[in-house]
């Protein structure tokens, strides 16, 4: 499949065997935009530890933000630009009150970042045992798959916007193909991870998504993952 947490078209044979043209360059076009924002250079566990830290109630305003940027190893001068990659992920999670989802926040810079597959886990494994008893339950998991799902084809290809305007044309037709599997992705997911099991412990949770579902901790693994699995299907 390819490097995990760079999976586009270029690295992707699944995906590329099945992929039109249009669909391979409007992935590397999110992809690439992905990789731009600083925070996907970041530890997974920095990026949990310090928007935990700022959080009140699941979610942050732009001076928790700001405050948090020094250990989440971003510029205050990128934060501010309006027109900075990192500026349009941020407002990707702008809730109700204008403050700053702390989970979803979260889960997307996990879903971007180039930390291994284990820390990925790790993060994502202490962000959902909501009732932290060190085991995730089916409920829990099927949340992150599909909030993962949400993060990878509706917030995060916003990064890609400023394009020209076939470019953003071509993005969203490979999204519309891939929207209607969200459901199916998170069934099949969560019984690949969960098997039988009514709960699951962390390590593993981390030996079953090394071994069986690498593309559930990278976005654009997920992206390429459905489009190849479910809409190539039913357009043939």
């Amino acid at each position: 499949m390819g490097n995990i947490c760079s999976i586009c078209a270029e690295t992707n044979p699944a995906f590329t065997a099945t992929a039109g043209s249009l669909e391979s360059i409007a992935e590397k076009s999110i992809c690439v935009s992905e990789k731009k924002c600083s925070l996907s250079k970041a530890s997974s566990t920095n990026i949990r530890k310090s928007v935990k830290i700022e959080a009140i109630d699941g979610s942050l305003s732009f001076a928790q933000l700001m405050r948090a940027s020094g250990s989440l190893g971003v510029e205050t001068s990128e934060l501010k630009n309006p027109d900075s990659t990192l500026s349009s992920f941020f407002n990707s999670f702008i809730d109700e009150s204008q403050g700053y989802k702390e989970r979803l926040l979260t889960l997307a810079s996990i879903l971007i970042s180039n930390s291994s597959i284990k820390e990925k886990c790790s993060v994502i494994f202490e962000v959902y045992d909501l009732n932290e008893n060190k085991m995730l339950k089916v409920s829990e998991v099927k949340r992150y798959l599909d909030e993962a799902f949400y993060n990878s084809v509706e917030c995060l290809p916003k990064l890609a916007g400023g394009g020209s305007k076939a470019a953003e044309q071509g993005i969203n037709v490979y999204l519309s193909q891939i929207r209607p599997f969200q459901k199916d992705f998170v069934d099949e997911m969560t019984e690949v991870i969960m098997g039988k099991q009514p709960e699951i412990g962390q390590s593993r949770f981390f030996e079953t998504v090394n071994e069986k579902a690498q593309q559930v901790v990278s976005s654009s693994g997920i992206r390429t993952w459905v489009f190849s699995r479910y809409a190539t299907k039913t357009s043939n």
